[in-house]
């Protein structure tokens, strides 16, 4: 089975910006959060965010019936509010499990990460860790189950496995 690293699409020009210090991101309960969105700010499907010790992977509704489909895992709804401009967008803050799968941890680019294929089991979705770095990991089949839902604001980086 192939693997992809789910990652935010850099080329986005007027994506959300959102503060991930916020302490409401440490809260285990569902949160509105209130922003100031400009006219042509662009709801991405996929947000990763990161404080000074935690990483926080959120996804959108559309994503989120994709993911639960492919596994369990820990959700913390949150509300994107904008009062201003009439506009609230449900998101999901979710906790994956981690799985300890890098052959190499010497690699310089997340993209060079090599996984080993007998520790992953056929998972679907997992996390991996890499130095300071965490990320979403999904299979071949989920990926495809992704891009069939014409998500915004996502990327793909494959993965190799020995």
């Amino acid at each position: 089975m192939e693997y992809f690293i789910l990652d935010e699409d850099e080329r986005l020009e007027n994506k959300l910006k959102i503060n991930f210090s916020d302490n409401k991101f440490e809260e285990d309960t569902p949160f509105i959060l209130n922003l100031k969105t400009e006219k042509y700010t662009q709801f991405q499907d996929y947000m990763l965010g990161k404080n000074i010790f935690n990483y926080y992977f959120c996804i959108s509704e559309k994503l989120y019936k994709i993911f639960s489909a492919y596994d369990d895992f820990k959700i913390v709804p949150f509300f994107i509010t904008d009062i201003e401009n009439k506009i609230q967008m449900p998101y999901f803050k979710i906790e994956i499990r981690t799985i300890d799968c890098i052959l190499d941890e010497n690699v310089n680019k997340i993209e060079d990460i090599v996984i080993c294929k007998e520790k992953i089991n056929d998972k679907y979705i997992f996390k991996i860790k890499f130095k300071t770095i965490e990320r979403i990991v999904v299979s071949l089949h989920l990926a495809e189950n992704i891009l069939k839902a014409l998500p915004y604001g996502i990327k793909l980086v494959p993965l190799k496995l020995k």
